[in-house]
């Protein structure tokens, strides 16, 4: 939806602390993993235990190159024992993804682009979900509704520190499912914005040259040598202008251990 108009980052921002806020994540690299050896292929991918992970739950993991180093984070979702679905911040991890498997392993399918993935963030977050479902899943957990009239995905997941879920449907239906969320109050936010409240919430925000804008963060500054002012200061600074009271109210907090 190339043609959508989205609020200024700071106004995003803080429509999003007061009410609601919804992100287009449908960029994201999605990925069904299933069959016999799936799990103990996914054990071997990352960093987390799935005898631990049941049905319907999520955990946040790590891709682990041979040698233990990162090469992405990542989601996982449990659909059932011998079925999971992997999203990373790229398609192209599929690459990546199918070199780690031997010839007998698990069946992988590329899922990126069939589902419309909308981040719903805010304090209204769970009010607007409540047409569709008698209560928000548990924290990293998901369940199925309808929106818009189609199946949808709905999971309690955030970036923000504010309550929030992201929203799947298939994605001919997207366009449907966001106009349906777009009620009074709640303002379309662009990827700026997203960035900013997380870096409002307490988690990091790295792009480009990453070493050099991690130590930044640390120092408080961003030296023009690393070549990404125009965006990630500009970024931080929307985050620092916030009032904080209209900052993330609680602490942030990382996803329990599984």
């Amino acid at each position: 939806m190339a043609d959508r108009e989205y609020a200024e980052a700071r106004a995003g921002h803080l429509a999003t602390r007061s009410a609601a806020g919804l992100v287009d994540f449908s960029f994201m690299g999605h990925f069904e993993v299933s069959g016999p050896r799936a799990r103990a292929f996914l054990e071997r991918l990352q960093t987390r235990n799935l005898a631990q992970l049941a049905a319907s739950k999520i955990c946040y993991t790590l891709l682990l190159r041979d040698d233990g180093s990162v090469f992405n984070d990542a989601t996982l979702w449990c659909l059932a024992l011998e079925r999971y679905w992997l999203f990373t911040g790229r398609p192209g991890d599929v690459d990546w993804i199918q070199a780690c498997q031997s010839a007998e392993e698990s069946m992988l399918e590329l899922l990126s682009g069939q589902f419309y993935i909308i981040a719903l963030q805010g304090p209204r977050a769970f009010d607007m979900v409540r047409s569709v479902l008698a209560g928000p899943p548990r924290y990293f957990a998901f369940t199925r509704a309808e929106v818009a009239g189609v199946p949808a995905w709905i999971a309690r997941l955030g970036y923000s520190g504010e309550q929030g879920v992201e929203i799947l449907v298939p994605d001919a239906a997207g366009a449907a499912a966001w106009q349906a969320l777009m009620q009074p109050g709640v303002c379309a936010c662009s990827f700026e914005t997203a960035d900013s409240l997380r870096i409002g919430s307490g988690s990091r925000i790295v792009r480009a040259c990453r070493s050099t804008i991690r130590r930044a963060c640390c120092r408080g500054s961003l030296p023009r040598s690393c070549g990404v002012r125009s965006t990630t200061a500009r970024i931080a600074a929307i985050a620092v202008s916030i009032p904080r009271n209209a900052r993330s109210p609680k602490a942030h907090r990382c996803p329990r251990a599984v």
